[in-house]
């Protein structure tokens, strides 16, 4: 009998290691409920029911403050002192954005929030159980609304009573938490503040709260303008389709007048006048005031400033910790330096504690497109609104429109790593903090949420199983998006390697280049012409 039970587990020994992975299929729901974040998609709204945060600017606002501001920032162009430009700039665009600031605590100025009715909703959920026939949850079936522009981790006391209503009224021992974009911070406060006790699942969805570059890098004054880049995202044949909501010949026209300025050394040639004579004199206090009028005021956006950038972010904002700036904004400060300390300097930590105890995990990165051409990531692969390298938690990720290089890939190769090299070699998920529990989608911009992103993190949040990358046979770590199909599909060296515009590594003649962009500037420019005559 012994020797029986030796060989037996001699086999499950030698089948552990042949195969390491199950495979289960994507589910639609989840047998734990699943608290879900959306990030800042919530209506902000003051005491009358009114929407404060949609920045809808009439242009007779810009009129005004252009009046206003043109003269003083042509005096201090000529004496180089801004200072009066700065304040003036930065008293006027408070006025524009008053109702949706918050005060020098880092609260609601005039009782802003989220709706009555999203109130009452969260109460509703929190007492009742949404499971189907079968009982189990949909992604959405606990849709918790908050006021993403405040502190998380105040923030995640009402979240905690939320849950326990669920837990209650559900039966269960746990539930399941699962985000998109700015809802991250919910969950990393949560875990930092509560705890995995009531946590079976944390799933993250193209999340800016591991690091959102817009903020990150415009906060900290580390903008950047590149002809090339400008022309790139002009050129994106995913983007103009996703944001170029216009004619198609007026937005081929855009295109080709970014390329024809790139081409011709224009839009470079002008960028390093803007970075040398306006941006690098200005930055320093026009920056400052626009975020402290703006969306500086916000503990929310500040979780998007990362670990290494938030002491410098700090004092670039706020100024010395004697100045009437930094003491104005001291409570604010408190609440943004007590989140740095309990949560954005442990995110690792935080995370790997949490798989320790059993929480399952599962991240969902994007990439293929560049960032906006105004900040100092912008050659970096990204979903428009975040790096790759920051939504997957660490991973190795090619310039947008290169490879990594086969030197490197061999030296990856060599460390048994292989499997980590995505098929168009532009990602190495090996270096992610979590390369077993994170997937990446290639050409699906920050918002397009597609059904089987839904399910991979349904399946990962209802699963009592370890979930991995290996786990769901038709949805690997590595995956393509049919646009045109609404598709998501397992990357392949065929599918993967068409990019969203057009890439040419090779060197090239300038002078033709040129002229091919200049004779199809004026191509396009004979439609519109055409075109308004015979209107």
């Amino acid at each position: 009998m012994k020797k029986l039970i030796s060989v037996l587990l001699a086999v499950i020994m030698v089948f552990g290691f042949i195969v390491p992975a199950f495979a289960v299929p994507l589910e639609k729901r989840s047998k734990y409920p699943i608290v879900y974040f959306r990030g800042n998609s919530e209506d902000i709204v003051d005491e009358d029911g009114n929407v404060v945060y949609d920045f809808d600017v009439e242009g007779e606002d810009i009129k005004q403050i252009a009046k206003k501001v043109l003269p003083l920032f042509a005096k201090g162009y000529l004496t180089n002192d801004f200072d009066e430009y700065y304040k003036v700039f930065g008293e006027e665009m408070s006025k524009l954005y008053d109702r949706c600031m918050l005060d020098g605590n880092g609260d609601p100025k005039y009782g802003t929030g989220i709706s009555q009715a999203q109130k009452d909703a969260n109460f509703t959920e929190m007492n009742t159980d949404y499971a189907n026939e079968n009982g189990k949850y949909s992604i959405v079936s606990y849709d918790f609304a908050n006021d993403w522009r405040l502190d998380p981790l105040k923030t995640v006391d009402d979240v905690d009573k939320y849950i326990d209503g669920i837990l209650k009224v559900t039966g269960k021992e746990k539930v399941s938490l699962a985000c998109k974009c700015l809802g991250g911070d919910l969950i990393l406060a949560y875990l930092a503040k509560y705890g995995t006790k009531k946590i079976h699942a944390v799933c993250f969805g193209s999340t800016v709260a591991f690091g959102g570059d817009l903020v990150n890098d415009t906060f900290s004054g580390h903008m950047k303008v590149n002809g090339e880049g400008i022309s790139r995202f002009a050129n994106d044949v995913f983007l103009k389709k996703v944001f170029i909501n216009m004619d198609e010949v007026i937005g081929q026209f855009i295109s080709e007048t970014a390329s024809l300025a790139y081409e011709a050394g224009i839009a470079d040639g002008a960028s390093d006048v803007f970075m040398k004579y306006l941006y690098n004199r200005l930055y320093g206090g026009l920056v400052p005031a626009l975020a402290t009028a703006t969306y500086g005021t916000w503990p929310g956006y500040w979780t998007m400033v990362t670990a290494d950038r938030y002491e410098e972010t700090k004092a670039f904002v706020f100024g010395d910790e004697n100045s009437e700036k930094y003491q104005y904004y001291s409570g604010l400060i408190e609440k943004l330096d007590n989140y740095d300390k309990v949560v954005r300097q442990r995110i690792p930590e935080i995370l790997k504690s949490a798989e320790a105890d059993g929480v399952n995990i599962c991240i969902v990165s994007k990439y293929g497109f560049q960032m906006p051409p105004v900040i100092e990531s912008l050659d970096e692969q990204g979903d428009v609104w975040t790096t790759t390298r920051f939504s997957s938690l660490g991973a190795t990720v090619s310039k947008i429109g290169t490879t990594l290089s086969d030197e490197y890939i061999e030296s990856r190769k060599a460390l048994g790593l292989e499997k980590y090299i995505s098929p168009d070699k532009q990602i190495d998920a090996s270096t992610c903090v979590f390369p077993e529990y994170t997937w990446f989608i290639k050409n699906a911009v920050h918002d397009d949420w597609t059904k089987e992103e839904d399910w991979i993190i349904t399946t990962v949040c209802g699963s009592d199983e370890r979930i991995t990358v290996d786990s769901i046979d038709e949805r690997p770590q590595f995956l393509v998006y049919d646009r045109e199909n609404d598709k998501v599909s397992p990357m392949t060296k065929e599918n993967g390697s068409t990019e969203s515009y057009d890439v040419d590594q090779k060197p090239k003649n300038k002078l033709l280049s040129a002229l091919t962009a200049l004779f199809k500037w004026f191509t396009v420019l004979n439609q519109l012409i055409k075109r308004w005559l015979k209107k």
